[in-house]
């Protein structure tokens, strides 16, 4: 069974990597930590709006992080802070009074996710525990920030409660949890956090799927067969509610309620675009792996494949956005090889594959074509946050202190 490491630190370790954050630790409640949990953001390669639909996707874990450093506390309390006490403030709650409130989600709604979510799955005791948070993954960036630090939190509590989980226990676990903030995935970006490898990347078959995927296997096509049967089968560039309730035959009531919460309002439907979109989108992420695995170098095949996901992204799904397209035109123009928009779109952030002996040279240019000129306009941006270079990094992990 894989289970995510336990790494006792050396004292070396300890000063150059946690020394900062266990000194903060003390601060706040005057103690040291016990150990720290360790979870890496991650960025999605290729493979966009298909995970939910039950197909692979192609994510990376980052060398950015999420760290919380844990005490048990014997009060039945959380007692939760940020290292950025000035930005965040600090929150405490009864261990058996755990309210999330999807209306307002505030940062530390995302550890008592995965709090709540290992408490009730396991059905242990609550026990109390004083946190301390920390992280380099920017916010609101495609880079999941959030879903890191529900891991984080999960990760954590099996520790403090002495529970071994493997790591797709926990990968099914966070992904579960982060609903109890109305956050709807398809466990992508659970599963990389705790599945990542060190110079790896994972395609993973995520099955907790809706129809697509499904249909794949009932009609026993592939995903250029199925591109075929899309464009057959839906020859109508979109379809109104009456339309589909006639070819259903369901009243307006029961098609209702097939419908997720953020589409129960619509009144048109682009069927054919964006099913292309999904099956198309996953025979990429299939072709990109297998480049990936012959291990060739053919990083302008890459490029390629992840260039096609971002037109297939903006034009069939629909999914981008104008500035967002200017910044992966500046990307191409700036020299990486293939840029794409990353997370859910609608803005947010792109990643672009870019040869290292070219990387200080494409940074330069991004930051005076595209940033440089937004400053005046919107001065809270910090362009050191927005535009960084990463590597692949390993997955979840827990350090103990060495005291």
């Amino acid at each position: 069974m894989d289970y995510p490491p336990v790494i006792p630190m050396t004292d070396a370790e300890q000063n150059a990597t946690y020394s900062e954050i266990a000194k903060q630790f003390e601060n706040c409640f005057g103690t040291m930590p016990s150990f720290f949990a360790r979870v890496p953001g991650r960025v999605n390669l290729i493979g966009e709006h298909i995970d939910y639909c039950g197909f692979a996707v192609l994510p990376m874990a980052i060398e950015q992080d999420i760290i919380v450093a844990v005490k048990i506390n014997d009060k039945k309390l959380l007692n939760l802070a940020n290292f950025d006490s000035k930005k965040y403030k600090n929150f405490s709650t009864s261990t058996g009074d755990i309210k999330i409130d999807i209306s307002s989600p505030q940062w530390y709604h995302y550890f008592l996710c995965g709090y709540k979510g290992i408490l009730e799955k396991c059905k242990i005791d609550d026990t109390g525990m004083n946190v301390l948070v920390t992280g380099n993954v920017p916010p609101s960036a495609g880079l999941s920030s959030s879903s890191a630090l529900v891991c984080a939190s999960a990760l954590a509590t099996t520790f403090a409660h002495r529970i071994s989980l493997t790591k797709w226990q926990l990968a099914s676990i966070c992904a579960e949890s982060e609903r109890y903030i109305g956050t709807q995935g398809g466990g992508m970006d659970q599963a990389i956090g705790f599945l990542a490898e060190s110079a790896k990347k994972h395609g993973f078959e995520w099955r907790n799927v809706e129809k697509l995927a499904e249909l794949l296997v009932l009609l026993q096509k592939d995903n250029y067969a199925m591109i075929s049967v899309v464009e057959h089968d839906l020859p109508q560039k979109s379809y109104t509610r009456k339309d589909l309730c006639s070819i259903l035959e369901v009243t307006d009531a029961e098609f209702t309620t097939i419908l997720s919460e953020n589409t129960k309002h619509l009144e048109e439907f682009q069927l054919l675009n964006r099913a292309k979109h999904v099956f198309e989108e996953a025979a990429r992420v299939r072709k990109f792996k297998s480049t990936c695995d012959r291990g060739n170098n053919e990083v302008e095949e890459l490029g390629r494949l992840m260039n096609e996901s971002h037109k297939s992204c903006r034009d069939l799904y629909e999914c981008s956005h104008p500035v967002l397209d200017e910044l992966v035109q500046t990307a191409l123009t700036a020299g990486a090889v293939g840029s794409r928009l990353t997370g859910a779109g609608w803005g947010g952030c792109c990643v672009s594959l870019v040869k290292k002996n070219q990387v200080t040279e494409f940074l330069e240019t991004v930051r005076k074509n595209f940033y440089e000129k937004r400053v005046k306009e919107y001065p809270e941006i910090n362009v050191n946050s927005a535009l960084f270079v990463t590597k692949p990094s390993g997955g979840a992990a827990i350090y103990t202190l060495q005291i």
